[in-house]
């Protein structure tokens, strides 16, 4: 999934630097939810919350 949105962004023109960046936050988000057992069907406002206060 990381992959498919890092080459959408990289066809839209985003800079390799901010597909870099994008991908990496969603690889961190991704771990996040991997330690909780979760998947991203799960995601609610308060998960989200609680991932920008770690």
């Amino acid at each position: 999934m990381i992959e498919d949105f890092s080459r959408d962004y990289r066809l839209r023109g985003m800079t390799g630097e901010s597909v870099r960046r994008y991908a990496s936050s969603l690889r961190i988000f991704a771990k996040f939810l991997e330690e909780r057992s979760l998947n991203i069907n799960d995601v609610n406002a308060n998960m989200l919350r609680g991932f920008s206060n770690i």
